[in-house]
């Protein structure tokens, strides 16, 4: 006989487990850390946001040599370069 997976799946004893995990507990280790854009140019002009400095210096300056994370906000990271500050989701980058 099949059994039901699903029956033997219990949400609550999951949610445990991911509350419990490494990455949930550290999601602020990302501050202060080199982080570079995985994105193209043409895209990251569309999707990020200058808080500091002239536009397309700053997002050309990211681009080239990433930056530092002084700041995170949910999903979105501020993000110090040499030229500025800009904003991004932080799907938009990788950790160098």
């Amino acid at each position: 006989m099949n059994k039901d997976p699903f029956s033997l799946f219990n949400l609550n004893e999951f949610k445990k487990w991911m509350s419990e995990s490494p990455d949930q507990n550290n999601h602020n280790d990302i501050i202060g850390k080199q982080i570079e854009s995985k994105i193209s140019f043409k895209k990251l002009l569309m999707t990020t946001e200058v808080i500091e400095g002239e536009d397309k210096k700053v997002l050309k300056e990211f681009h080239t040599n990433g930056g530092y994370v002084i700041e995170k906000n949910g999903n979105i990271l501020t993000i110090e370069t040499t030229k500025g500050k800009i904003e991004t989701h932080k799907m938009y980058v990788r950790i160098s």
